[in-house]
């Protein structure tokens, strides 16, 4: 039990350091919220769970933000997306 919880705590946190890349993503562009949100179109509420770490992405919302943010479609749930800007 110890070990799967290990591994639910780990995951969570990488998933959480890539939805906080995608926030830098946006904020180093100057872009609010609401503005990449209508731009990928969902809806503020959708976007900021999204980069919050408290939702995941659909496959096709992913493939927008990575082609609107020019990063790789890995980079948007790998936490790596920091690294591209």
């Amino acid at each position: 039990m110890r070990r799967n919880f290990a591994l639910t705590v780990y995951c969570g946190m990488r998933n959480l350091r890539g939805m906080n890349g995608l926030r830098h993503q946006r904020t180093s562009r100057g872009l609010l919220l609401k503005d990449a949100a209508e731009s990928l179109g969902t809806d503020p509420g959708n976007l900021s769970r999204i980069e919050s770490g408290k939702q995941a992405p659909s496959l096709r919302l992913a493939r927008k933000i990575a082609t609107f943010y020019g990063i790789t479609l890995e980079q948007v749930f790998d936490g790596q997306s920091e690294k591209a800007a």
